[in-house]
């Protein structure tokens, strides 16, 4: 059993302790800043704070594949080392394809836990404890390998449960390949200090996968209400061409999980409609299909933007009316909660949720928006029309969203990540929720 704190823990930790502020954390992420993803954001910002309170933090992380662009300080190398304020920041190997496809993407996050890997067992620094991050699991194999050879502790942030998902979306079928991932997930359950996960829904779920529940620490996704502040933007609806419009926004990857055909499938609907507008902004290996699906279709009320650098991503929400968050209809989405909600909610905006479960029950809970059936386009159309035509109901709803946001912010959701951290170092205690 892991040992607990005592009960002047969090005094100790305001105070901070000189021999806990001055350990070594190296942190596995194959995404950090710049880069713009859920995963960058939460890493970056933790690695911030580590620093802010005094660590030595080091990332190893991936060369930029997210937007599939190498610059040439990166080409033809293994290592490249920066310097982001404190942080130490490595960018190891990574093969980054021109096109995204399944399996190039996953050459892409091997080869960086192969580098990473590498590059964390054989530098000369020293490390205390190792943090890692998934998607992509492989990440935790090379924290496993650092932790078991360096003899340090680490701990695992899970945003999905891999293999699940895979298997769930039906990516993975051999059942050599699935039973070989389980085996390695439970020894990588197991051995991990300390197991993060953004939902109570995925700690059950790890539960009834034999695992101890002290351990499992559920800190949900987390947003910056100071950045994310409507008060604060200037709406970006001119900017886009779209001041005529009621935007219906749809944010992220559009990957296998995301079904955005079926939002394609709702656009066509409302052809009446002629102020309705679907605002569609990232990337992913399913974007492509999608545009040509809309083409194909002759629709006409779609607009793609590419992904966008992080700061520009309140203002462009800004220029929403509602926003959207939807997920195929598979059992294992009901436990999840996409990141993306607790910033549409900081930003005072309306929600569509069409994903079950925990995510569904968050904006019922908080009345910040409709809950409608995943993949359903009757369904979603008839949540759009109630907004558009009801503006004061979406302005009530988008008041809720803010004030419930509050309750996700960085300021509340952080410090109980570093009293995970801080307690793992604490000769391996770690606290109770």
């Amino acid at each position: 059993m892991l040992k607990k704190p005592s009960s002047g823990w969090l005094v100790k930790i305001k105070e901070m302790d000189t021999r806990i502020a001055k350990k070594n954390v190296l942190i596995l992420t194959s995404l950090f800043f710049p880069e713009i993803s859920a995963n960058s954001v939460r890493m970056t910002t933790l690695a911030e704070k580590l620093s802010a309170d005094g660590m030595n933090v080091t990332v190893v992380t991936a060369f930029p594949y997210y937007s599939r662009t190498i610059d040439s300080e990166y080409k033809n190398k293994f290592v490249v080392k920066e310097k982001n304020n404190e942080i130490n920041v490595v960018h190891t190997y990574t093969f980054v394809p021109k096109t995204n496809t399944i399996y190039k993407r996953l050459l892409t996050f091997v080869t960086y836990m192969i580098s990473s890997a590498v590059y964390s067992l054989f530098t000369r620094e020293n490390f205390d404890i190792v943090l890692s991050i998934s998607p992509p699991f492989f990440s935790f194999i090379t924290a496993l390998l650092v932790s078991k050879i360096r003899c340090i502790p680490f701990i695992i942030d899970i945003q999905d449960l891999y293999p699940d998902t895979a298997i769930e979306l039906g990516r993975l079928k051999n059942p050599f390949l699935i039973a070989l991932w389980r085996a390695i997930e439970v020894i990588i359950y197991r051995r991990a200090s300390a197991i993060v996960v953004i939902s109570q829904g995925f700690k059950d779920e790890i539960i009834k996968k034999g695992f101890h529940s002290d351990k499992i620490f559920v800190i949900n996704s987390w947003v910056n209400t100071d950045k994310f502040d409507p008060g604060k933007m200037i709406n970006q609806k001119e900017a886009l061409g779209l001041e005529d419009f009621f935007v219906v926004l749809f944010l992220g990857t559009l990957g296998y999980a995301q079904g955005a055909e079926n939002i394609i499938k709702t656009a066509a609907m409302v052809p009446e409609y002629k102020r309705i507008k679907f605002l569609f902004i990232g990337g992913g290996v399913e974007k492509e299909r999608i545009i040509q699906k809309a083409r194909d279709m002759k629709i006409d009320n779609v607009l793609f933007l590419p992904p966008q650098p992080f700061d520009k991503i309140p203002s462009l929400i800004s220029a929403a009316d509602v926003c959207l968050v939807h997920l195929v209809k598979r059992n294992l989405y009901k436990i999840t909660i996409p990141c993306k909600t607790y910033e549409y909610m900081a930003m005072g905006k309306p929600i569509i949720m069409a994903v079950k479960g925990d995510a569904e029950s968050l904006v019922r809970d908080n009345d910040c928006g409709i809950v409608v059936e995943p993949e359903n386009s009757e369904s979603l159309k008839r949540a759009i029309l109630a907004l558009y035509e009801n503006p004061e109901e979406a302005e009530r709803l988008g008041k809720n969203s803010r004030k419930a946001s509050q309750r996700y912010s960085e300021e509340i959701l952080l410090p109980k990540y570093k009293e995970v951290v801080y307690a793992t170092l604490d000769n391996g205690g770690i606290l109770n929720e």
